[in-house]
């Protein structure tokens, strides 16, 4: 049923809403929405399937980060499930799943705020998983330590450094001048930080 027009059309606007809607309430029913459909297909094929169109259709951070956790989840469910041979959540298919959610867009030169959500995720999924399956080695997952080391895990402390060297050179700026006023802009996460104090600027700096 999944591959019928139906379903793609009522994920792709049910993100929407969630993602863009501008009242908050309506956000949360879309959500609460999204994750009764969820659950409605069995943690197996049908799932691995429903988690492939979530991840070729959504593109922001947040939500982005609740569907890592949810095939954390599941993958720690299969692992439990031992007589089923099929699992599409272990082995050739995770692997395939993991480089799709543990990737630097842009490599290091990626915004870093703006990811934070799915970075984290991707982390605590990876921690997870790792120690989850240290010993029995039925995922996979350890296959890939070195290529995740060299293709996400060092570009991603390259991309945490230059963002914090980016937000240290903002601290610098922003630190008022005798002469002028120095009027200091600031792009947090994507977006651009409305005008503030002098204090409340080196506040939203040093957070980020």
């Amino acid at each position: 049923e999944l591959q019928m027009q139906v379903h793609s059309d009522f994920l792709k606007n049910l993100i929407k809403i969630v993602t863009y809607s501008t009242c908050e309430e309506i956000r949360k029913l879309a959500y609460h929405l999204f994750e009764k459909y969820y659950g409605l297909f069995e943690p197996n094929t049908a799932r691995h399937r429903l988690v492939n169109q979530l991840l070729d259709t959504v593109n922001q951070s947040g939500f982005l980060a609740q569907i890592i956790v949810k095939i954390k989840d599941t993958v720690l469910y299969q692992m439990n499930v031992r007589d089923n041979k099929d699992n599409e959540f272990l082995g050739h298919n995770l692997k395939i799943m993991i480089k799709r959610i543990c990737v630097l867009k842009h490599g290091a030169e990626t915004d870093i705020l703006e990811v934070s959500d799915e970075v984290m995720a991707s982390l605590n999924f990876l921690i997870c998983v790792m120690m989850r399956d240290k010993s029995m080695k039925i995922t996979g997952i350890w296959d890939l330590k070195d290529e995740l080391i060299s293709s996400y895990l060092k570009p991603l402390k390259t991309a945490i450094d230059i963002s914090r060297g980016h937000y240290q050179l903002k601290q610098k700026e922003s630190r008022p001048s005798k002469d002028s006023a120095n009027e200091v802009t600031l792009m947090v996460g994507g977006q651009t930080v409305p005008q503030m104090s002098p204090g409340q600027m080196t506040d939203v700096i040093n957070a980020a």
